[in-house]
């Protein structure tokens, strides 16, 4: 199946090009987990802080330090949404989100 796929897909069955770049391959399982890390850990603390902020309400009430843990769980989500989705304006600001999520 490899020299199928080595030979005849690649250049197409007549010789013309194929219908999908060059530069796409597939990835292996530590670059697939590479990549889902950030996004489940960063997931999971945006829910942690909602989960948090909307369970003190009815201890505390409303006052500023709640509010300051719905902020920065949706600032999380924010940062997510600015990494992953294929939005060409998000685009410019992704690199500065890796760095805001190290920080």
């Amino acid at each position: 199946m490899r020299l199928f796929f080595g030979t005849f897909a690649s250049r197409g069955l007549l010789g013309e090009q194929p219908a999908w770049p060059r530069s796409r391959r597939t990835r292996t399982a530590g670059e697939g987990l590479k990549a889902s890390g950030p996004f489940l850990l960063t997931l999971a603390t945006a829910v942690i802080h909602l989960y948090l902020a909307l369970s003190a309400v009815t201890y505390m009430g409303l006052n500023f330090g709640v509010m300051l843990f719905v902020l920065n769980g949706l600032g999380y989500l924010g940062l997510l949404a600015a990494l992953q989705l294929p939005i060409r304006q998000l685009a410019r600001f992704r690199s500065a989100a890796r760095w805001a999520l190290v920080a």
